[in-house]
């Protein structure tokens, strides 16, 4: 049960009633700050945006690494606290926690690898198969049990085979996508997320900016609740 008190605008527990509905109000309540105390755990930060008071504050924290939180993907609070606690744990001058494993397998490779350098690595790209699934009308088909049988059909393919096969499938997936009306969506985001955390791995500004970023983050926003 949740009580409600009215108050002024800007406080925590006041709306702008008439400006904004219900659902809206109720996901953007003023977080209240601890009056002289603070907590003893590290709060979890569970949102997937930050906001700014202005433009120019949100194109300084895009400018750089260091700068302040704007997306989760990116940086957020609970995340720099476990990065600062694995770093001192094991000894060293810091630590990295990645939104996702294909984050961590960019970010250690980009940074690592340079040209002529010989790398072994397994030949199933899963991006890949999972497109071509779309393009020829085999779904549903994202379980388990098919994820596993696109790894034993590409045991042995060429590399060249599989990046054929990516490139296939990141050609014609699209128009398939975008004619669902919207059930296909989803994917679309995840590519356009992996997409993101190669250009970011890359230290590119603006690694997940696109034309259709407002679409994507709406879509996030959505899925992530």
């Amino acid at each position: 049960m949740t009580a409600t008190t009215s108050g002024a605008a800007g406080t925590p527990g006041a709306a702008p009633a008439g400006r904004t509905r219900p659902q809206t109000r109720a996901v953007h309540v003023t977080a209240p700050q601890p009056p002289g105390s603070r907590p003893l755990a590290v709060p979890l930060y569970q949102t997937f945006g930050f906001a700014f008071d202005d433009p120019d504050a949100i194109a300084d924290a895009m400018a750089g690494p260091d700068g302040a939180f704007v997306y989760t993907r990116r940086g957020n609070p609970t995340t720099s606290a476990l990065e600062s606690v694995l770093a001192d744990l094991e000894g060293g001058a810091a630590a990295m926690a990645t939104a996702s494993g294909m984050g961590a397998i960019s970010s250690v490779l980009l940074a690592l690898l340079r040209p002529g350098d010989h790398l072994i690595v397994q030949r199933c790209l899963h991006c890949g198969a999972a497109l071509v699934r779309i393009v020829e009308g085999r779904l549903p088909g994202f379980t388990p049990e098919n994820n596993a049988a696109d790894v034993r059909e590409r045991r042995d393919w060429s590399l060249g085979r599989v990046l054929d096969e990516l490139e296939r499938g990141m050609i014609e997936a699209g128009p398939v996508i975008a004619a669902a009306g919207g059930e296909l969506d989803v994917i679309a985001l995840g590519e356009w997320v992996h997409a993101g955390d190669v250009r970011e791995a890359l230290g590119r500004p603006g690694a997940y900016e696109s034309v259709g970023m407002d679409d994507a983050l709406a879509l996030l926003s959505t899925v992530s609740r």
